[in-house]
């Protein structure tokens, strides 16, 4: 191989799963595919790993997208609100605002990740709607997945989901479960929007 051929991890690039190179200072839709994503979240704990059980970013995900009140179109763009963590890691919210340019460098790759997939922009009320069931899922989390007093002294003002109306989602997945269902998801509403498109 010549040497100018080789990548290094100083040039910016990420090797994925599938042996791309998604470059993080010049992101490029081409590189973008679903079953990286679905393979990077579903490998990628949440809350950075202070949890009992592993519990991964791509259950998160498609627990948003099902618990969204909204069309495919908002379900899919909730499904993929946190995809660019499949490329940037899963930063831990409080440190989020310690990172200078991390928020750019996150709707960067995001966009360029709706892009690729063909997915629309989220408009102000989609992100609300997004948001909003981001949290409520993340007040159940805490409720159903963590141990009791680990959270006692933090106020989530967040109602969290009756987790009896979706008793399996409610389950932590194993890894392999926790991608099937995320590309799954991801290929029904797919389907459902191509289809009226």
């Amino acid at each position: 191989m010549d040497h100018e051929t080789i990548v290094t991890v100083t040039d910016g690039f990420l090797r994925t799963i599938s042996s791309s190179d998604f470059s993080l200072v010049n992101p490029e839709e081409s590189v973008v595919r679903i079953t990286d994503i679905a393979h990077a979240l579903s490998m990628i704990c949440r809350y950075g790993g202070h949890i009992p059980e592993f519990y991964s970013v791509a259950q998160h995900s498609y627990l948003v997208s099902e618990h969204i009140k909204g069309d495919e179109e908002l379900k899919l763009q909730g499904l993929l609100h946190d995809a660019a963590e499949a490329y940037l890691g899963d930063v831990i919210a409080p440190l989020k605002p310690l990172l200078k340019d991390y928020k750019s460098l996150e709707l960067r790759v995001l966009n360029v990740i709706y892009k690729q997939l063909d997915v629309r922009w989220p408009n102000i009320d989609q992100w609300a709607a997004i948001k909003e069931a981001d949290n409520r899922v993340l007040a159940t989390e805490i409720k159903t997945f963590m141990p009791l007093g680990q959270y006692r002294d933090i106020d989530i003002p967040y109602e969290p989901y009756d987790t009896d109306n979706f008793p399996f989602s409610w389950r932590l997945a194993p890894q392999d479960r926790a991608k099937f269902r995320f590309i799954n998801t991801f290929n029904q509403l797919r389907g459902i929007i191509s289809a009226r498109r």
